[in-house]
Formats: structure tokens, C-alpha cells, sequence
């Protein structure tokens, strides 16, 4: 969609990682308000003498809040009217009996948060030539920041996958693929994601919120005493719930075998939204300073239940 790509260059969105729409709404003048809504996703409100406003859904998941704003987001650019959006359980905000306005802005909402060059970057990212999994499509949800569904439906408009393909995803159900993921491993939360990441992915960036868990696969030499380890600074928000390997390692074999090391770890002690960065290096405990690898994400942490104003609004308050 042109309105789209147009609001994307006008806001000066990133192609390599995920839009922020709430700073993208406070650049078009306008504030994003979270508060726990009975019965709807959130709102649209302007009028003569009324400051244009965003009204978000405290209690939704945090992709489903940012689909939220995005089309919100959407009424504003197209110079809509005051509006209440209800959403089904397909986090759709418009249906074919919606109103012209409101199929607009849901298109808008798509194209705005998955355009055709942040959905190639992230592919790439992972190292893939094309989807073919639910779980590669989980994953690019959680580049986008966008719910599993949504993205499954939207990377048919955008020539990435068939239709026939998507709605085979579309059987598969987010939380099987969580598990699959991560487990005996509690999942606090049902609406918590679970972030797949590997030694590749180093120098990528994701939005995350609390409690949400990260599982990291990284390739190791255990015998030669180079060993991969979360930095200090990384325990501030992320607490380690599993660490093991993949495979099994065999005597025989552990002086020249290659395994893979798994992290599953949990973002923690998110009282306000934060920007943070997980960070691992792969060296000898007894010598610190030859670093054989090093593995950084940065992450953009929210907490499970804002209220308030958005992130991007606070820190223009503060400023």
C-alpha cells in the first residue's frame, strides 16, 4: 500500500528491524494512552479543539497492540473521524461488514507493520531463502512484532508465501509451537512469546516483553575450555532457566565434537519499559580476554501490563 510506504519513509522507519508505531504516532503529533478496555481494542479520537489521540487496550498482547495502533495510526493519516474498534479473536480489526474506513485502515495497519523490505531483511536475518515451517513464521513474527496469525495472512499480499501454504500455518496453533520450543520449561503467561535465536541472529534487534523467554542455540567446543557465558550485565534483566546441550556428548568424542549449547533464559525485573542488550561471549573462564565469539541482541523490553502512556511519549515527557 503507497499510504503505507509513505508513512513508513515520512517517519523515517528502520528496513532492518522491527517499526516502532508509538513513536511513529508521536511524530505525527498525536499521544497513545494504554488503559484496560472492556470490549474493544482501542480508538481513534480527534475533533475540533481536541488534541488526536491514541486509545490502546492495556490486557492485549503486546502484538496485538501494536496491530492496534497501527490502524489507529491509519484513521489518522486518511483524516478519519472518531472511532471505536472492536476486534474478533483473529486479532482482525476489520471484517467484511466494516465500513470503507475501517478496511483501510487495517490494510494500512498491515503494510505499515510488515512491508516488503523489513519482511526480506528478517528472512535473511535468520538465514532462510523462503518460509516453509510455522515455526519460521513464528519467528518472523516476533521480528515484526506482530501476532503469528497476522503474519501468516500477511505474507501472502506480500508474494512471500501461497495462500495454500499460509493457511496451513494458520492450523497450527502459536502456543504448540512455544512449546515445541521450549519444553518443560513454565511459560508464565500464555500470551508470552518464546524468541528462537542462533549465533547468526548476533546483532539483531527484538521487542520483547516481560517474562518473555529467549532460547539461544550456539555452537561450542567443550573441550577445548572455550565456553559460551551470559555477560554481568545481561543478569540485570535476563535470568537463566535452562542451560544444556542439544545432543548428547559421548567420552570418546568430546576432545574433537562440536555440540550446541542452549540457553533458555527469561526477561525479568521490567518495572517501565527499557532498552537492554543480551549479550554472551564464547571464552575460557581463566582467560577473559581472548574472546572467541560473541553473541548481541538488543532488545526493547515493555512491560506486561501498561498503562499509561506509550514508551516513546514517556521519554518526551522526561526529556
Amino acid at each position: 500500500m503507497f499510504a503505507a510506504a509513505k508513512a513508513l519513509k515520512r517517519f523515517e522507519a528502520p528496513v532492518d528491524r522491527w517499526v516502532d508505531v508509538f513513536a511513529a504516532i508521536l511524530r505525527a503529533e498525536a499521544l497513545t494512552l494504554f488503559r484496560p478496555l472492556s470490549g474493544m481494542s482501542g480508538g481513534y479520537l480527534c475533533g475540533e479543539g481536541l488534541e488526536p489521540g491514541v486509545l490502546i487496550n492495556a490486557n492485549h498482547p503486546l502484538s496485538r497492540q501494536r496491530m492496534t495502533a497501527a490502524h489507529e495510526l491509519g484513521h489518522l493519516i486518511f483524516g478519519h473521524q472518531s472511532t471505536v474498534d472492536v476486534a474478533d479473536d483473529d486479532f482482525q480489526l476489520a471484517t467484511k461488514s466494516d465500513t470503507p474506513e475501517e478496511k483501510l485502515a487495517e490494510s494500512f495497519a498491515h503494510w505499515f507493520l510488515m512491508p516488503h523490505d523489513l519482511i526480506d531483511a528478517s528472512i535473511s536475518a535468520m538465514g532462510l531463502e523462503e518460509l516453509c515451517t510455522p515455526l519460521e513464521v513464528y519467528r518472523l513474527s516476533l521480528y515484526l512484532g506482530t501476532s503469528y496469525e497476522a503474519t501468516a495472512r500477511h505474507v501472502v499480499n506480500a508474494q512471500r508465501a501461497s495462500r495454500t501454504r499460509s493457511q496451513e500455518w494458520l492450523k497450527e496453533k502459536p502456543a504448540t509451537i512455544k512449546r515445541l520450543m521450549i519444553g518443560d520449561v513454565p511459560l508464565l503467561d500464555a500470551r508470552n512469546d518464546v524468541h528462537l535465536l542462533e549465533l547468526k541472529e548476533s546483532r539483531t534487534s527484538r521487542l520483547a516483553r516481560d517474562c518473555d523467554l529467549f532460547v539461544l542455540h550456539l555452537p561450542e567446543r567443550p573441550a577445548t575450555g572455550y565456553r559460551w557465558m551470559l555477560s554481568p550485565e545481561s543478569r540485570d534483566h535476563f535470568e537463566v532457566k535452562l542451560d544444556d546441550y542439544t545432543e548428547p556428548i559421548e567420552d570418546e568424542d568430546i576432545t574433537s565434537v562440536q555440540v550446541t549449547r542452549r540457553f533458555i533464559l527469561q526477561a525479568h525485573s521490567v518495572d517501565s519499559s527499557l532498552k537492554t542488550r543480551l549479550a554472551l561471549s564464547n571464552r575460557r573462564r581463566w582467560d577473559p580476554e581472548a574472546c572467541l565469539q560473541k553473541f548481541d541482541l538488543d532488545v526493547q523490553l515493555e512491560v506486561a501490563h501498561r498503562v499509561g502512556l506509550a514508551f516513546a511519549d514517556e521519554s518526551l515527557v522526561a526529556a
